[in-house]
């Protein structure tokens, strides 16, 4: 709707079994094209210039029609109510806003002419103001005659009279609608214009694209991250890259290729070529929620024999096993919970001698008197062997 369409057509060849039409505010000014519309059931062509009801005649399904605020006049009403009543589906129509709405008997005239008419600009049709209109027919038919002669006298008087700015009438709708038309073209062109402008100022933007145009895989880190691609082992491609740690994890989206890897972080990318194809159905990737790191276990293609990474890798665990603390056996172990000798525990009691101190004021008086407790020495056996041959030379001569 609201495209300034003047005609229907092609409707009855492309659109056989159309069900519903809107077709209002446009400049349609005939009911044509509809016949094998069998299938049609609700029409809509408010706020057009159409004056009669007609050729719909083969619209078997049609219940519905809303020519809300069209041409419809008091000379053609007769005609036109003679033309639905052969639509046998009929059920519901719109007249408000037509000239001949503005009849006192036009709701009563529709009722008594279409008889399976039940509602009339939105308002039922009773049984009983059915059977009250058909008994006055005969006298709306004259007085409508009778109208429609002086519409077309008045009409044919102001023919050529000019039409004046908001005259209702289907030469001032098409004006109207053609100064819309006119003014929705005028502004098109003005955003086409700036539409081009703005393309010649836009930056040039950057580059996303997987390959370079040589046709190799290009490289690029876009938001600095550090990173740290390995390699070397002979099952494995390790990648790790560093992403902000309290970054929410669905603003990193990770694409693993079988000769790259793509990573996009805030459309930021970060896009590394891989030497060796891997596999990436079979890929893991994790990211540690404390530090923010990326990680990814790539499963390579083709296993490689590297004899020289084994060797490394096995000094590098004998190294790392060297800094460990070394722990006791089990051997050593045992011998610590092993019973203790307590035959050579000495009471240390035992071990001291008591010396006894006398303390004397000036005046010579005994003032107190100080035990001592002084560990006992042991004596070594040339100490020993001098007491005893001194204790021998002091004893008498048996002679």
């Amino acid at each position: 709707h609201q495209f300034e369409i003047e005609k229907i057509e092609n409707l009855d060849k492309l659109c056989r079994h159309l069900k519903i039409l809107y077709l209002q505010n446009n400049i349609i000014d005939k009911l044509e094209n509809m016949k094998r519309l069998k299938e049609l059931e609700y029409v809509n062509l408010a706020l057009n210039n159409i004056s009669v009801i007609e050729n719909l005649e083969g619209c078997e399904s049609l219940y519905k029609l809303d020519l809300t605020v069209n041409f419809v006049d008091v000379e053609d009403l007769k005609v036109s109510a003679e033309n639905l009543a052969k639509c046998p589906a009929i059920k519901d129509l719109y007249l408000t806003g037509n000239p001949c709405a503005k009849w006192d008997h036009c709701r009563d005239y529709i009722a008594a002419k279409v008889p399976q008419l039940e509602q009339f600009d939105g308002k039922e049709i009773t049984h009983t103001e059915r059977i009250q209109a058909t008994q006055i027919l005969p006298q709306m038919e004259a007085e409508l005659a009778k109208l429609a002669t002086e519409s077309l006298a008045k009409k044919e008087t102001n023919k050529d009279k000019e039409v004046t700015d908001g005259a209702f009438t289907k030469e001032s709708r098409v004006k109207m609608y053609k100064e819309i038309a006119d003014e929705r073209e005028e502004k098109e062109r003005n955003q086409n214009k700036t539409s081009v402008f703005d393309e010649m100022n836009q930056k040039p933007t950057r580059n996303t694209s997987v390959y370079k145009e040589d046709g190799t895989i290009r490289m690029c880190n876009e938001g600095k991250y550090k990173f740290f691609l390995d390699e070397e082992h002979p099952e494995y491609t390790i990648y790790e890259m560093m992403t902000p740690k309290f970054m929410d994890t669905s603003s990193i989206d990770v694409d693993i290729n079988p000769k790259y890897v793509r990573i996009s972080v805030k459309d930021k990318i970060t896009q590394i070529r891989l030497n060796e194809e891997v596999i990436a159905e079979k890929s893991e990737i994790k990211r540690a929620t404390t530090s923010g790191l990326l990680w990814m276990k790539m499963p390579k293609v083709e296993v490689i024999d590297k004899p020289w990474y084994w060797a490394n890798r096995k000094k590098e665990q004998e190294q790392e096993e060297s800094k460990k603390p070394k722990t006791l056996n089990k051997n050593q172990s045992s011998s610590l919970t092993q019973a203790v000798d307590i035959h050579n525990i000495v009471d240390e009691k035992k071990n001291l001698k008591t010396k006894k101190i006398t303390v004397k004021d000036e005046e010579g008086q005994i003032k107190e008197e100080v035990t001592d407790s002084m560990p006992k020495q042991e004596k070594t056996l040339e100490e020993l062997k001098e007491i005893v041959d001194h204790d021998l030379d002091d004893l008498p001569d048996l002679d």
